[in-house]
């Protein structure tokens, strides 16, 4: 009974998170008078003018749906793509993408139809990764930091990419998890802004969201090495849609 009692709790979680998502599907994921920039978040205004996008994704500049519905729940940008390490400041390495620091168990959602790379756990802590290729555009959407019983089933098993698996796709604005509830206070050498401290403490529940284009087949060299290259980073705010 344990068990079955288990499996039905999940399966009431997993439908509950999916049913707060449709509130915001269908919509945009943010207007004006609702959004309130906070601590990093006041750099939004220059650093969305940050980088060039190829040439072949210019007509997607600024149309692509937050992945989080930062218009009715409290947000944080705490670090943008090539920025120091927020969270480690002495981390040698840039910072890939951008950190949306949110409540734990905020619902994440696709940005756009797009096919299941592979799902693992992350190297330093309990939380989630996994990736989706978009199937018009050709970027790759890395989802990291996220609650790993609230990735859906079809995607928390798709564990390595493997050509002879059968392409399982996730629809725009579906449910593909949770924030994940992050393991460590934020240390000492981390410079809070006084308005962030006051809404979250020294928490840092995050959503790290980096996104890079590939346009070759998900399975060829030519993908791989883009992918692990720095030069096929994308600033994401290039692409999602602009905070008025």
């Amino acid at each position: 009974m344990t068990v079955e009692w288990s499996g039905t709790l999940k399966q009431l979680f997993t439908t509950h998170k999916r049913l707060q998502t449709e509130r915001f599907i269908s919509t945009s994921h943010y207007s004006n008078g609702m959004v309130q920039l906070i601590g990093n978040s006041k750099k939004y205004v220059t650093k969305v003018q940050e980088g060039d996008l190829p040439r072949e994704l210019y007509a997607l500049k600024n149309s692509i749906p937050w992945p989080i519905n930062i218009s009715n729940t409290p947000f944080h940008l705490a670090c943008y793509l090539r920025d120091r390490n927020y969270s480690l400041p002495t981390f040698p390495g840039h910072h890939r993408g951008i950190d949306i620091q949110t409540k734990a168990g905020e619902c994440i959602v696709a940005p756009e139809r797009s096919k299941v790379i592979a799902c693992h756990p992350n190297a330093d802590n309990e939380l989630s990764n996994f990736s989706l290729l978009g199937e018009n555009s050709k970027i790759q959407y890395d989802f990291i930091h996220v609650d790993p019983e609230s990735v859906p089933k079809k995607i928390r098993d798709r564990t390595q990419v493997d050509p002879e698996q059968e392409d399982i796709f996730i629809e725009t604005g579906e449910y593909v998890g949770c924030v994940g509830t992050w393991p460590l206070e934020l240390s000492d050498l981390v410079d809070v802004p006084k308005d962030v401290m006051e809404l979250f403490g020294k928490s840092f529940h995050h959503l790290h969201f980096e996104l890079s284009y590939a346009p070759y087949d998900m399975h060829s060299m030519d993908y791989l090495q883009a992918i692990i290259n720095d030069r096929s980073l994308i600033n994401p705010l290039l692409l999602l849609k602009k905070i008025d």
